[in-house]
C-alpha cells in the first residue's frame, strides 16, 4: 500500500484520492467518506495525471472519511493509488469548501484491514467467484408445428398434355408440356428443438408439401370432337430435415436465430391420361416418376417467447445438390393412326414432358408456434 499527501498537516482538507488498491478482488479506498456527502451507490470516477477518465465505480461500504469503491475486473490494471476521484457531490463540496478533514493514517490502515479481511473471507476474485446467476439456465425439449408456405420447391414438373396437332401432322412428339409446377402453397411441418447449450440447439423435423392435383382436358381424336384425352397429374412430397440452430441475438423475449441443415424431400409424380367419349373408358397412357432431392438448408427467424410459448417465423434457402427421378411405371396404348415414329418415341416424349428433376434451388416461408416441456 501507498499513500499520498502525508506532508499535509491533519484537519487540511484536500481533494480525495485513490490510497489503496485491492491486492485481488477490484476494488479501491478513497480518503472521502460520509463526512463529504458520499452515500453507499455513488458513483465515481477516477482520474490520470491528464484528468482524463480511466474508470468509474460504485461505493460498496463507506466510513466517517473514507470509501470502498468497487470497479469492473477489466478496469482495475487501469488504476494506480494517488489518482484523483471525480465525484459531482464532492464538486459541490469543493465549491462550497466543505470537503471533510483527510483521514488520519489509523483510520486509514483500518479500512485497508477491514478491505483485506473481506477479501480473505470471500478467497477468490469477484471475476473467478462462481454465481448462481451466471450459472445457465436448466434447457428444456421445445415441440413444434409449422405452416410451410414454399415458392420454390427443391423439385419441378409439369403438367402434360397430348398433342393432336403434332399427330396430324405426323411429325414432333405428342406429349408437350402444359405449365410449370415449382410451388406449393401449403404444408405442415412438426419439429423438436433439442437443446445443447443456451443458444445452441439441434432440430430433427418431419415435414409434408400439400400439392393439388391438376385435370387437363385436351381433343384426342380429329375426326370425332366428342372423344378427349383426359390428364390428371398428381404429386406428393415429404421429407425430413435436420438443422443446427443458433441464437444471433436477443433482448427480453425477442430472438434471432441462424440455421444450418440438411434437407431430404421425396417427391412422386403420377400422370394418368383415359380416353373419354368412348365406352367404355379406355387408358392412353400412365406414368409414374420419384425423386429423391438432397438439399443444403440456409436459415434465419426470429422468434417471441411468452411463457413457455414460442411463436416464430423462418425464412429458408433451399440448395439441392443431389437427386436423379427414377421412372417406375410407363404405359401408352395410343390409338391407331398414330405415325410409327412418334408411337416409337412416346414414352420418351411423355417422360420430357412431364420432366421431374431437382430445381437449381428453392425458398420456403415458416410460420410457427412451440410449447417449452
Amino acid at each position: 500500500m501507498s499513500t499520498i499527501g502525508w506532508c499535509l498537516a491533519p484537519g487540511v482538507a484536500t481533494a480525495a484520492t485513490i490510497i489503496h488498491l485491492g491486492k485481488k478482488k477490484p476494488y479501491a479506498i478513497i480518503d472521502a467518506g460520509r463526512a463529504d456527502g458520499l452515500e453507499v451507490g455513488d458513483k465515481v470516477c477516477f482520474l490520470n495525471a491528464e484528468s482524463t477518465q480511466v474508470a468509474c465505480g460504485t461505493i460498496r461500504r463507506l466510513q466517517h472519511r473514507l470509501s470502498g469503491v468497487k470497479v469492473k475486473p477489466s478496469t482495475k490494471k487501469l488504476l494506480m493509488d494517488g489518482m484523483r476521484v471525480d465525484s459531482a457531490k464532492l464538486k459541490l463540496k469543493a465549491k462550497a469548501n466543505d470537503l471533510a478533514t483527510m483521514a488520519s493514517k489509523e483510520e486509514i490502515a483500518a479500512a485497508v484491514a477491514e478491505e483485506e479481511a473481506i477479501e480473505e473471507l470471500d478467497g477468490l476474485d469477484e471475476e473467478d467467484q462462481p454465481s448462481q446467476t451466471s450459472q445457465p439456465a436448466p434447457q428444456h425439449l421445445t415441440l413444434e408445428a409449422g405452416y410451410l408456405y414454399t415458392p420454390i420447391l427443391p423439385f419441378q414438373y409439369h403438367v402434360a398434355a397430348y398433342d393432336l396437332g403434332a399427330e396430324i401432322a405426323r411429325q414432333g412428339p405428342i406429349w408437350h408440356q402444359d405449365r410449370k409446377i415449382t410451388s406449393a402453397t401449403a404444408g405442415v411441418e412438426l419439429a423438436v428443438h433439442i437443446p445443447v447449450d443456451q443458444d445452441l440447439s439441434l432440430v430433427p423435423r418431419l415435414f409434408v408439401h400439400l400439392l393439388p392435383a391438376d385435370n387437363l382436358t385436351v381433343d384426342y381424336d380429329a375426326s370425332d370432337p366428342r372423344i378427349d384425352a383426359a390428364g390428371k397429374t398428381s404429386a406428393t412430397s415429404y421429407g425430413a430435415s435436420g438443422d443446427v440452430a443458433y441464437v444471433l441475438w436477443s433482448m427480453g423475449g425477442l430472438a434471432m436465430s441462424g440455421t444450418l441443415g440438411l434437407d431430404i424431400d421425396q417427391s412422386k409424380v403420377t400422370y394418368d391420361a383415359a380416353r373419354q367419349g368412348t365406352n367404355p373408358t379406355l387408358p392412353v397412357a400412365s406414368l409414374q416418376s420419384s425423386l429423391t432431392t438432397l438439399s443444403l438448408r440456409l436459415g434465419v427467424g426470429t422468434s417471441y417467447t411468452i411463457g413457455r410459448v414460442i411463436i416464430g417465423g423462418n425464412a429458408l434457402l433451399l440448395v439441392p445438390f443431389l437427386g436423379q427421378p427414377s421412372v417406375q411405371e410407363l404405359d401408352q396404348s395410343l390409338k391407331p393412326g398414330v405415325a410409327a415414329a412418334q408411337t416409337a418415341a412416346a414414352k420418351d416424349d411423355l417422360r420430357a414432358a412431364v420432366n421431374h428433376k431437382r430445381s437449381s434451388f428453392g425458398a420456403e416461408l415458416m410460420l410457427s408456434a412451440a410449447l417449452t416441456l
